[in-house]
């Protein structure tokens, strides 16, 4: 897949050293090819995922390099890694290890557990998760399904709520979130959506204005 961007101003080194180190094997691949900025691989391949990202100034450091070196070797790997990943039939990136992550957000409670699944629930279907212990259901349906690609593995993320899919309640759950800006639809069961369009389309009682309303008052005593 060749990218193609108008952007002028570069991206700062931080966030492409972020963006270049979320696809780790794609890094171990690299150092083994014997690039002038194999060290600056290493030193990150070497360090512990669990810790915050080292800054610039610290890698240049312990690298014995200017500021104008390391943003080379930042670039030159950008570069190297776009050019592996738009090559055919190479392998560079390999996202086949696949895990699943369900999802089931509540007002009250939320729970998530992973696992491996052979075919993938699609949106709108309907999921029984017997296992899961709640006060009213066992059974939901799919709201939505999200893909991650990182390190290697592929993680879909699959987003239940509780009852039965219903097209005209998911029209109405968008239309509360985007044109409403009601975000608690987002953790809510169907129940709270049907609530809040009947809160919403209740007849409200005319108030007559300030002024009327004084005339009305005094009709009869002024003359």
């Amino acid at each position: 897949m060749k990218t193609y961007s108008s952007r002028k101003e570069p991206i700062p080194s931080t966030r492409l050293l972020y963006s270049l180190m979320q696809e780790r094997p794609a890094v171990e691949k690299l150092a083994a090819m014997g690039k002038v900025y194999e060290p600056l691989l290493r030193l990150m391949l070497a360090w512990p995922a669990a810790e915050k990202q080292p800054t610039g100034k610290a890698l240049q450091q312990q690298l014995g390099v200017n500021s104008a070196m390391y943003r080379r070797w930042l670039d030159n790997w950008s570069a190297d890694f776009w050019e592996m990943a738009q090559a055919e039939d190479t392998g560079f990136l390999d996202f086949s290890s696949v895990e699943h992550v369900f999802e089931l957000h509540h007002l009250e409670q939320s729970i998530w557990f992973r696992c491996r699944l052979a075919v993938t629930p699609r949106v709108g279907e309907a999921v029984e998760l017997p296992f899961v212990l709640r006060r009213y259901w066992n059974t939901y349906y799919v709201d939505a399904v999200q893909h991650a690609y990182r390190n290697g593995r592929t993680e879909i993320s699959i987003i239940l709520r509780e009852g039965r899919y219903n097209s005209h309640l998911q029209h109405l759950r968008h239309k509360a979130r985007f044109e409403h800006d009601y975000w608690t639809v987002d953790q809510g069961d169907d129940f709270d959506v049907k609530e809040y369009f009947r809160e919403k389309d209740k007849p409200t009682s005319p108030v007559l204005a300030p002024v009327a309303a004084f005339r009305r008052r005094g009709s009869g005593r002024m003359r």
